[in-house]
């Protein structure tokens, strides 16, 4: 069949962040504000297109999501329209209140990172004091009104051995699954921060280890196309390839469209053109 739209869109409605962390793509910070940002009425317009032209998922990333003060009408027309709706957040905004709500709306998953298992290297990562017990209490709340919880965990030099620690930290809280997402040096993230092809080789062989020893209990997945490198040949299709611009996509907090997050080629501009067109 003919797709008039991807599967999945990674929406950044915001660059505003409450954190500061080392390998931010977007360089989103405090203080960091587009002044093309799309307005309430824009982005549920823009809601009605994506969902006009067939999009399945749609993910509201930043920044911090949830610092936009319309974020829960942008939901609401989401989940009205069928669309399916993850948010990817640090956790610093989920308290009860919140997580009640998020649920309510129709909120399909949420993903919280964690660089770390311990609180100072987490705290340090994304320059915000609190911020582990924030996002480790989020996960429980999160849990507890059954609301899907991905842990992203993204193996930087830094943090690579934290690896198997967020795993196992992320199945006691009550995490539906962690995903390791390959680090990418853009935004603020540095060539310095990458790991070496050997060290790299070695964690994503921790990985697929560990999706073995998880397999009854939680699932790793991961967003690295290298990975089909290494698993057994009849899982190679699963990974390889890239699905930019067909699968997924991303959208920018000022409605520039790009094939994905880390690929800043304009395919158009949802300010002055129709989504599908």
């Amino acid at each position: 069949p003919s797709f008039k739209a991807p599967l999945y869109i990674a929406w950044e409605v915001t660059q505003t962040c409450n954190a500061n962390c080392l390998h931010c793509y977007s360089s989103s910070g405090a203080k960091m504000k587009d002044p093309d940002e799309l307005d309430t009425t824009q982005a549920l317009a823009l809601i009605d297109q994506l969902a006009d032209a067939g999009l399945l998922i749609l993910a509201f990333s930043g920044g911090e999501p949830l610092v936009r003060k319309d974020i829960y009408s942008l939901i609401e027309r989401a989940v009205e329209k069928n669309l399916v709706v993850n948010i990817a957040s640090n956790g610093s905004l989920i308290n009860e209140k919140t997580a009640s709500k998020l649920k309510r709306l129709g909120v399909r998953s949420i993903t919280i990172s964690l660089d770390a298992a311990n609180e100072k290297m987490h705290d340090e990562f994304r320059n915000f004091n609190g911020l582990f017990k924030k996002a480790t209490n989020a996960i429980k709340l999160l849990v507890k009104h059954e609301i899907r919880v991905v842990v992203s965990f993204t193996p930087t030099i830094i943090n690579y051995t934290e690896g198997s620690k967020v795993v196992d930290l992320a199945y006691k809280l009550g995490a539906n699954a962690v995903n390791m997402s390959e680090y990418v040096p853009a935004g603020r993230g540095t060539i310095e921060m990458s790991l070496p092809p050997k060290l790299l080789h070695n964690v994503i062989l921790e990985w697929i280890k560990m999706r073995k020893e998880y397999q009854d209990k939680m699932q790793i997945i991961w967003h690295d196309c290298r990975v089909a490198l290494l698993v057994p040949a009849e899982d190679q299709d699963k990974y390889s390839g890239c699905g930019a611009g067909k699968l997924t996509a991303r959208i920018t907090s000022s409605g520039v469209l790009t094939p994905c997050v880390f690929l800043s080629s304009q395919a158009g501009n949802l300010k002055e053109e129709e989504f599908s067109s």
